[in-house]
């Protein structure tokens, strides 16, 4: 006989489920030692604190800050602790929020009572083993945090005064949240779109009060140099623009070669965010969101696999079809294969096959968009009881 699922064994294989790979990634060395993205946040907490040069090298880490000043300014609190202290504080911060972002993805696709509670312990047990999951626990990333805030926005926030602030502050933290601000406005709730817009300005506005100088020089010079981040024809960069520099074997392509990618971008742009608004506009928020999120995933400079936590959405996105769940799950694990390539700055060199290779994330982004404009809902009564 087969036991019931409850919420207690559902928890209990989650915790299990995240024990195992933490003992797996301590002895194997992985993730202990590196933090190397939580370093770096500390060391800009610390130029602020200090009036150091925010984007100049920063003390103790090799990165430069990539962030707006708003997000060194809620690094500070980071700099009284030793990095001893902050890197389990990290990893358990960030399974909190994993459990946080699939219980208010599960919510947005209008599932309950018991299942939603067994449906988050679930979550959590398949997606603590996804890549970009792994990536953003062994950096000590923030997107985890990011992709909380703006499902707060559509969930527990949706019909409060405060609805649009979590969507405002992952944009003033990190920029690329912004893509929200313009789906809110476009597909509702409006109110919230103006709130996040709000909330995005005053965080720049706050910074400049603080750090006149840093904000001036972030939104001036450093917001377009995506070269700050890493070279963009890294295998890491999952974005449609990392893939085509990896294609064209040029980091500085040509003329003929920038209007493909510019062309290629823009149609992606566009689709998706047709894709997206027509989701919404047919009941489906959750499927309207991934749509948004896979197109600003593609469609940025630079997409650093860690970058891709919305494959948790995603996994949520899959929930009614248990063949559509265990696609997403093979495809979210299948791109481990990325780190099988050859590395050390030789991917300009590589051959057509190990390009076609290097971009399973900009797959499962358009596989999502395919969904998401396939996707019929069996009942639209839940969806509609949280619009």
């Amino acid at each position: 006989m087969v036991p019931t699922l409850t919420p207690r064994i559902a928890w209990t294989l989650a915790a299990v489920s995240v024990a195992c790979l933490l003992a797996l990634r301590t002895i194997q060395g992985d993730l202990v030692p590196d933090f190397y993205d939580l370093g770096i946040y500390r060391a800009e907490g610390m130029a602020l604190r200090h009036g150091w040069d925010l984007y100049g090298p920063l003390p103790g880490v090799t990165g430069l800050a990539t962030y707006p000043p708003f997000a060194a300014m809620v690094f500070v609190p980071a700099t009284f602790l030793p990095m001893g202290l902050l890197e389990p504080a990290s990893v358990l911060a960030n399974v909190f929020l994993l459990a946080v972002v699939g219980h208010l993805a599960l919510r947005l696709a209008g599932v309950e009572g018991r299942r939603l509670t067994i449906g988050t312990a679930g979550v959590l047990a398949v997606a603590v083993w996804c890549e970009p999951v792994q990536s953003t626990l062994g950096f000590g990333q923030v997107n985890l945090l990011l992709v909380a805030l703006v499902l707060a926005d559509l969930t527990v926030l949706r019909d409060t005064r405060w609805a649009g602030v979590g969507t405002g502050l992952a944009a003033g933290l990190k920029v690329t949240p912004a893509i929200f601000i313009v789906y809110l406005l476009l597909a509702g709730p409006r109110r919230a779109g103006a709130t996040a817009a709000v909330t995005a300005v005053g965080t720049v506005a706050l910074s400049a009060l603080v750090a006149p100088r840093a904000t001036w020089d972030f939104w001036t010079r450093h917001l377009v140099d995506d070269r700050r981040a890493g070279r963009p024809e890294n295998v890491s960069n999952q974005s449609v623009r990392g893939w085509l520099v990896r294609a064209f074997g040029d980091r500085d392509p040509d003329a003929w070669q920038l209007a493909v990618t510019l062309v290629v971008v823009l149609a992606v742009l566009l689709v998706g965010t047709v894709v997206a608004l027509r989701a919404s506009r047919a009941g489906d928020e959750l499927g309207g969101l991934v749509a948004m999120a896979a197109t600003g995933l593609l469609v940025s400079p630079i997409s650093w696999t860690h970058h891709w936590v919305w494959c948790v959405p995603m996994l949520v996105l899959g929930w009614q079809r248990s063949w559509l769940l265990l696609l997403t799950v093979l495809a979210t694990t299948a791109t481990y294969a990325v780190w099988a390539l050859p590395g050390n700055d030789s991917e300009l060199s590589w051959d057509p096959l190990q390009v076609a290779a290097s971009g399973p994330y900009v797959v499962l982004g358009v596989v999502a968009l395919g969904v998401v404009a396939r996707r019929r809902l069996p009942d639209c009564t839940a969806c509609a009881h949280h619009r």
